[in-house]
């Protein structure tokens, strides 16, 4: 089954969505490459291989619509395994689903795509770091320390911006207690406990169902959960995630932060609705993925794909006011089609479109007499309203 799993995401990346992911990636990235990077991710984790082929596929174009690399979990991003309950009426079921994680150094480079951001940082503070900061209307911050001098154990974390015309913020420092508390939270969700020892250390135990007892993690599993092997790293998105709500940045980044949200409350991301369309191969042919990639990247929105073809005609006329049926033409409903250009029409077609005519004249002349009513109860398509 991870056989077949794998072939089948990787016929599908390198096949008809690779156009979509090349045009949704910055033109600086090489489509064939990044796509290896995404497959080799895949193919070393045997929790990836288990799960649904679409919700990792989902995750991936995902990724690519963010513009985030692959590189492990220190890296932009990665990909993370989560049993989600599915129902069907009455029947329930756990579904092995892959979600997307956007790492600290993933929500930098999105941060940073704001062009009115310079640079933005997450910092550690240590027991023996010299640290001051006033909040309010007079925002002062001094942080430094002796590299020659142990910097002692984490006691806060905090999250910089600073804007190219030279305003510098900084949010509030939070304690690293708070940080820890965050993270056991996360874990407990994993059925993980820690035990914190006397000297500082920590063990971790896994319950890996409700009815077993608990168990010593493996160092292997304790390897793949980066709030246990990266807590540094981790500390530092969670202090830029919890500042940036004060902060105007990217729609990009909003994106990520919001996925990451969903991902550390126990959430399901639910990014195969989002690519629904797209995944079982229902796309349109009047615009290409990466037109559409580049078209709401620009605009700011979320949708990136052709499964969102019908929520961006939506938008563009609600932006500009103009009807649908001056946009698409007539709506394509039931005996009510016009025929196929280049193919003669039967007379019983011939007869429908005179009488539709004749429809349509009667309705025009009675609103230029003040008649409010038509004659007839079906309205002319394809005309805004009067």
């Amino acid at each position: 089954m991870a056989n077949e799993n794998y072939e089948l995401i990787k016929s599908r990346l390198e096949g008809d969505l690779k156009e979509m992911i090349d045009g949704s990636l910055p033109s600086s990235v090489d489509v064939t490459s990044w796509i290896n990077s995404a497959l080799t991710h895949v193919g070393s984790d045997k929790d990836l291989l288990m799960a649904t082929p679409k919700s990792t596929i989902a995750a991936i174009l995902e990724a690519a619509t963010l513009g985030v690399r692959f590189e492990g979990p220190l890296g932009e991003a990665y990909l993370e395994a989560r049993n989600v309950k599915q129902r069907d009426g009455r029947r329930e079921w756990w579904e092995k689903q892959t979600q997307l994680q956007i790492q600290y150094r993933g929500l930098m480079k999105l941060a940073r795509r704001d062009p009115s951001v310079r640079k933005i940082e997450a910092i550690i503070v240590h027991a023996n770091d010299h640290f001051k900061h006033t909040l309010g209307t007079n925002l002062f911050l001094e942080h430094t320390w002796d590299v020659r001098q142990p910097r002692g154990k984490m006691v806060a974390v905090y999250a910089a911006i600073r804007y190219h015309d030279g305003f510098y913020d900084f949010g509030q420092p939070y304690p690293i207690d708070a940080v820890y508390q965050h993270r056991d939270n996360i874990l407990a969700d994993k059925r993980i406990r820690v035990e914190r020892q006397g000297d500082g250390s920590e063990k971790f135990f896994k319950r890996w169902k409700d009815d077993e007892p608990e168990k010593p993690m493996a160092p292997a599993s304790m390897r793949r959960t980066p709030w246990i092997t990266y807590f540094p790293a981790m500390a530092q998105k969670t202090a830029v995630r919890w500042s940036a709500k004060f902060w105007e940045l990217s729609p990009d980044f909003e994106r990520a932060a919001g996925l990451v949200s969903l991902l550390e409350s126990g959430r399901d991301q639910d990014l195969e609705k989002r690519f629904e369309r797209v995944l079982t191969g229902e796309e349109g042919e009047d615009a290409t993925d990466g037109d559409l990639a580049r078209d709401a990247s620009a605009n700011g929105t979320q949708a990136v794909s052709l499964a969102t073809m019908d929520g961006l005609r939506e938008q563009m006329l609600a932006e500009t006011g103009v009807g649908q049926g001056e946009m698409d033409g007539p709506p394509e409903t039931d005996g009510d089609e016009q025929p196929e250009q280049g193919g003669e029409p039967s007379e019983e077609e011939k007869k429908e479109i005179l009488e539709r005519e004749r429809l349509e004249a009667e309705a025009e002349k009675a609103e230029r007499d003040g008649d409010t009513k038509p004659k007839t109860g079906r309205k002319g398509r394809g005309k805004k309203e009067r």
